[in-house]
């Protein structure tokens, strides 16, 4: 949260906080999150997974892979709430876990750049179905000239879009700070136990 809110180009991020970031295990459940806006967190897990089914499935990933989603479909909220998914690896290759930010971007593409009369999905900017911003931790050009291609604000979105990438990867590193602490089987058992704890209260 301190990494996005330091680094981003948007007073409705840094100021109002319009965005949520949170980590996951390698089954998209949830480990933490930090405290900004709740309602974006209902639907974050769902989000995580349609972005990593949309890239063929957790197969298909490799370190230093980043992912860019805002299908509303998937995220639950309009085209404009863009999510970041970065897969967090052990050194030995091994996916232990997600670290997601989802912000609010200034604009996408739509009608206008904050649209409330659309009647379909389209109307509310650039659809981005899942794909690899980041490819073994080299930017994809492609995708991240076709993103900017479609904002009237490029300089404010390409900000906010790598303080996104900046927070996944600091979160990604603390969380595997953590595991290189404790041990890989304290932490999935540890994770275990914080599940089931949950389920029983």
């Amino acid at each position: 949260k301190i990494a996005m809110i330091r680094t981003s180009f948007s007073p409705i991020i840094y100021e109002a906080l319009d965005f949520a970031v949170a980590l996951y295990d390698r089954h998209v459940r949830l480990l933490a999150q930090a405290p900004t806006l709740p309602i974006f967190m209902g639907t974050m897990s769902f989000c995580v997974e349609a972005a990593v089914a949309a890239v063929g499935g957790g197969q298909k990933l490799e370190p230093g892979d980043v992912l860019i989603y805002n299908r509303p479909y998937g995220t639950g909220s309009h085209a404009q709430d863009c999510a970041i998914v970065m897969p967090v690896f052990l050194p030995d290759g091994r996916l232990v876990g997600y670290a997601a930010n989802k912000a609010h971007w200034l604009d996408i593409g739509a009608v206008a750049p904050y649209c409330t009369n659309t009647t379909d999905v389209y109307q509310e900017g650039v659809v981005i179905p899942g794909v690899k911003l980041y490819r073994r931790g080299e930017l994809n050009e492609d995708v991240h000239r076709m993103v900017l291609a479609n904002c009237r604000f490029r300089r404010a979105v390409s900000g906010d879009m790598q303080a996104q990438v900046a927070s996944c990867h600091v979160g990604a590193r603390e969380l595997l700070r953590v595991i290189e602490r404790f041990g890989y089987e304290v932490f999935e058992a540890s994770v275990e136990r914080m599940i089931d704890h949950g389920e029983k209260t």
